[in-house]
């Protein structure tokens, strides 16, 4: 009376297996598995193209789905290649070593990693065209400079020229001076100053050679001292110089850039002097500033 029971047992243990077997069957079958991007991915557009550098120093030639040679002034070395999320593999060897070069692809075409740039046939044409008007905006902004320097040079020279041109007299004075000129240290005697808007000037009649001996001059000797060659005046009050008596005891009065010429008056005349020719020698500075710049 047990064996139906059995052969039931049996039949349904008989029909689970089945149905597993097919259910695993076709769930394995039915799985896709996408290894697309573990393989190389090689862009057909790509195959037979020449990417080079904006000079044509260095190129990138693809032969075929998986070989392309790099080219350069020191020959060419095949590689193997491969493409993947825009990324450029390629394989050299070189004297049995084996090294992995990547680049990335970018709209231009491909670029290593120092940003280096290996253009596209279309793209090099733009590039090329955008150097072209970059050297010529370059060339012309150079003119341009080259103008504006010249020009300004030419103005610089006027205005030096116009700085030495006497227009007004600040000051005549006709009292009696020393001026030690640097050179030779000689002394002369001054019989008239002028200060004007573009300098001072002094009129000598003696030239005192020596502590005691004169060397008279057949015409008075002028000395002009232009405010464009001289940095500032420096005045050393209640100096005593023991030269020729009471005409040398007063202010020294320094008047050059180049070297040091003394120059005595007496106290007396020193006030007027000094406040002449500081005004006129500011007055200067503010109209021939851009001299001052140049120098």
């Amino acid at each position: 009376m047990k064996a139906p029971s059995i052969v039931i047992r049996l039949s349904y243990l008989t029909l689970l297996i089945t149905s597993l077997f097919f259910s695993c069957s076709r769930s394995r079958h039915s799985v896709k598995v996408d290894d697309s991007k573990n393989q190389p991915i090689v862009a057909q557009s790509i195959r037979g193209q020449i990417y080079q550098t904006l000079n044509n120093d260095k190129r990138i030639v693809f032969i075929s789905s998986d070989e392309l040679e790099i080219q350069d002034r020191d020959g060419n070395i095949v590689c193997k290649y491969t493409i993947q999320d825009k990324i450029l593999r390629v394989v050299t060897n070189e004297l049995g070593v084996t090294q992995a070069l990547y680049f990335k692809l970018i709209p231009e075409g491909i670029i290593d990693n120092r940003n280096l740039i290996f253009y596209s046939p279309n793209a090099l044409k733009a590039a090329v065209e955008a150097a072209r008007l970059a050297q010529e905006k370059a060339a012309e902004q150079q003119r341009l400079e080259l103008q504006r320097q010249e020009q300004n040079r030419i103005r610089i020279s006027n205005l030096t020229s116009e700085s030495k041109i006497a227009t007004k007299i600040i000051l005549e004075s006709q009292e009696p001076a020393i001026l030690n000129k640097s050179y030779g240290n000689y002394y002369y005697s001054i019989i008239k100053t002028v200060i004007t808007d573009v300098g001072v000037t002094f009129s000598t009649d003696q030239l005192w050679v020596t502590w005691s001996q004169v060397k008279p001059q057949n015409s008075p000797n002028n000395f002009t001292y232009w405010f464009g060659d001289l940095d500032d005046f420096q005045l050393y009050p209640d100096q005593t110089v023991g030269f020729r008596g009471e005409m040398l005891n007063g202010p020294i009065w320094y008047l050059t850039k180049k070297g040091v010429d003394r120059l005595f008056f007496p106290k007396t005349e020193i006030p007027s002097f000094v406040q002449s020719l500081k005004q006129a020698f500011q007055s200067w500075k503010s109209k021939y500033a851009d001299i001052q710049v140049q120098n």
